[in-house]
């Protein structure tokens, strides 16, 4: 069975790692959900036929596999807006201080 049928995988929290990251650029929710939704099209549709070879699965992922990588860069994103340390931000200001 393939490891992207499932509602939830070992890929789950890159993909929430993702929205935590998302968040911390700066991107609202539905901007992020919007990315998130391309990358999937584009990942589903084209990267794995075409780059098969980059992926340990290159089977395309079932709809319910798909709707639990949304939930989690969703989840991710949220974590990081709620977060008692007010999101971690990764804006470049932020990392690379000048003074």
């Amino acid at each position: 069975m393939a490891s992207n049928s499932g509602l939830f995988d070992p890929y789950s929290i890159g993909h929430m790692a993702l929205g935590v990251m998302a968040r911390g650029i700066g991107l609202t929710l539905g901007t992020t959900m919007v990315a998130h939704t391309v990358f999937e099209i584009a990942e589903n549709y084209y990267l794995k036929q075409r780059l098969s070879h980059l992926f340990p699965d290159a089977s395309p992922d079932s709809p319910l596999n798909i709707l639990g990588d949304f939930l989690s860069t969703a989840a991710g994103w949220y974590i990081n807006d709620r977060s008692s340390a007010k999101k971690v931000n990764l804006r470049w200001s932020n990392i690379i201080k000048t003074k």
